[in-house]
């Protein structure tokens, strides 16, 4: 019943105004480690009533490669820029799902749409994370994260995956997103549980935004909802 009121809450603001004019463009939601769709549901719904075509994109994080995941992932973004031609298709992304979409966007087969419009990532480790690296000396958590993804987040090291994922093109427009609302005693400065705040910086240029909100559950927060929406708002344009 907690759960329940606290999501009413959340959703208080996102279903207080809505546009019935579809808009032109897609918003791809993309979720982290594992984790389900249904940890966009909030920010989905925030888009959709406000005229938005989405795509909650559901992958099995701990059965493939980050870049594995990217190329199942070129499929869906391929079959909506054929659907859609000259509509931008644009991303919300949570923890690992930032890596998946680093991914999609340097691979030269990405269609022209989603190569323009916003990213939104939220608490991706985009320099790596140095909690998930204190992880790989335990057994129990390596056998949790599995010989594929999770590895690749546990054994990349800091400022590593730039070269694993590959060059952002500078034609999006990225906006990074971290949350405040930890005090891990392993993470030097913020963090947000699981990942410092300076690990969501990009090498591109990119806008920053901080929440306080813990790692798990930022997306859900009413000012993580406003500020991926007004960002890709303000790209949504030709």
């Amino acid at each position: 019943m907690n759960y329940l009121i606290l999501a009413f809450v959340l959703m208080s603001e996102s279903f207080a105004k809505t546009e019935k004019d579809p808009k032109p463009g897609t918003v791809i939601f993309i979720h982290g480690f594992m984790r389900k769709a249904s940890s966009h549901w909030a920010m989905d719904k925030h888009f959709t009533n406000r005229g938005y075509r989405t795509l909650n994109w559901s992958y099995e994080s701990r059965k493939y490669k980050i870049e594995e995941h990217a190329l199942h992932l070129l499929n869906e973004v391929t079959a909506l820029s054929k659907k859609y031609p000259l509509q931008k298709i644009h991303f919300v992304t949570h923890s690992m799902g930032g890596l998946v979409l680093r991914s999609l966007l340097a691979n030269k087969a990405c269609p022209i749409e989603a190569l323009y419009g916003a990213a939104v990532m939220t608490v991706a480790p985009n320099q790596g994370s140095i909690m998930a690296r204190k992880l790989k000396h335990i057994k129990i958590a390596r056998l949790i994260f599995g010989d594929q993804a999770g590895k690749q987040l546990i054994e990349t090291e800091e400022g590593k995956f730039d070269e694993l994922l590959g060059a952002l093109p500078d034609t999006k427009k990225y906006l990074i997103i971290a949350g405040t609302c930890g005090a891990n005693p392993f993470i030097p400065g913020r963090d947000d549980g699981k990942v410092a705040v300076e690990e969501t910086r990009l090498e591109v240029e990119h806008e920053f935004a901080t929440v306080f909100a813990g790692h798990s559950w930022l997306t859900w927060t009413p000012k993580a909802m406003s500020l991926a929406y007004n960002f890709i708002e303000e790209n949504n344009g030709y």
